[in-house]
């Protein structure tokens, strides 16, 4: 039975809202939670903000940290996931997508899961330098230059190595 009622003040709010606005009310239910923060606070006259918070499943100390301004535990670690990111992409040059970027973000220590760095690469524009046709000779060296400066590079995690770099393998290969 609360359910139920739950659910009628869920679609009451909702509805409410798609009027005002005239647009679609559900797309709240799988909204980011400042989204559904600053729909609470726009209702929160109306109905009682834990009710809002259950119906809408944001929490409530999330909703009153994003009220003071202050910024959530979940968002500094996604600012410091994606400062490490961008440092690993720069530092190879921008050849690095996302499986080696993952592989040098385990072997900082960096526990993460492989879609949470897909899905912030691709919602920040990092990716991996695609190959390019030259126009010119000189291109095509420079290029090349390039890539062999950084095929060789001691740092770089080598797939064919099993992601380790050649100092690294190289130095297995001497204890072993």
């Amino acid at each position: 039975m609360r359910e139920n009622r739950l659910s009628g003040l869920t679609w009451r709010v909702l509805e409410t809202e798609s009027q005002e606005n005239r647009a679609s009310a559900r797309p709240y239910l799988c909204q980011e939670p400042p989204v559904k923060y600053a729909f609470i606070q726009r209702h929160d006259k109306k109905y009682r903000i834990e009710m809002m918070c259950r119906v809408l499943r944001a929490s409530r100390s999330g909703y009153n940290e994003w009220r003071r301004g202050g910024v959530t535990q979940r968002q500094v670690r996604q600012r410091q996931l994606l400062a490490e990111i961008k440092r690993i992409h720069e530092e190879s040059r921008g050849s690095y997508g996302s499986p080696r970027i993952l592989r040098e973000l385990r072997k900082d220590g960096i526990v993460v899961n492989h879609k949470a760095v897909e899905e912030m690469m691709k919602k920040h524009g990092i990716h991996a330098k695609r190959k390019k046709k030259f126009e010119t000779r000189e291109q095509a060296r420079l290029s090349i230059f390039d890539y062999i400066e950084m095929f060789y590079n001691k740092r770089r995690l080598h797939s064919h190595l099993n992601y380790v770099s050649p100092e690294e393998f190289e130095k297995s290969m001497e204890t072993a």
